[in-house]
């Protein structure tokens, strides 16, 4: 799919967020589409989905949803996916749907500033 960044909170390895860029346009369902997820979430189901804004004026979308991981058991997944320049730029942040959520991932879904 491009490139792809990591990170994995210390303290829970069920909590995670990836940064993606792919060198061609992405719509949000594929991002979520089982021929992309493979074997790494099952069932997503989107619950929520909304038109923002990010790094000023970009436009961009939200979308939460929750999912089956076979390694991590039950999900909720927040995805900001944006195109511009023919390249899509995406964050997915995955947790166990009774974790609360982690500020400091909520705010850098929102900061994926495409360069």
């Amino acid at each position: 799919m491009g490139f792809m960044q990591f990170w994995q909170a210390p303290a829970n390895d069920r909590e995670v967020l990836f940064l993606f860029k792919s060198p061609r346009p992405v719509s949000a369902n594929d991002v979520f589409s089982p021929a992309n997820m493979r074997d790494t979430m099952r069932d997503v189901t989107i619950t929520q989905r909304n038109a923002i804004q990010i790094c000023g004026n970009q436009p961009a979308t939200y979308m939460q949803g929750r999912g089956y991981s076979p390694k991590r058991g039950d999900e909720t997944l927040d995805l900001v996916i944006t195109t511009t320049n023919g390249a899509s730029y995406f964050a997915l942040y995955a947790r166990p749907i009774a974790a609360p959520p982690n500020p400091m991932a909520e705010a850098a879904l929102r900061e994926l500033c495409p360069k």
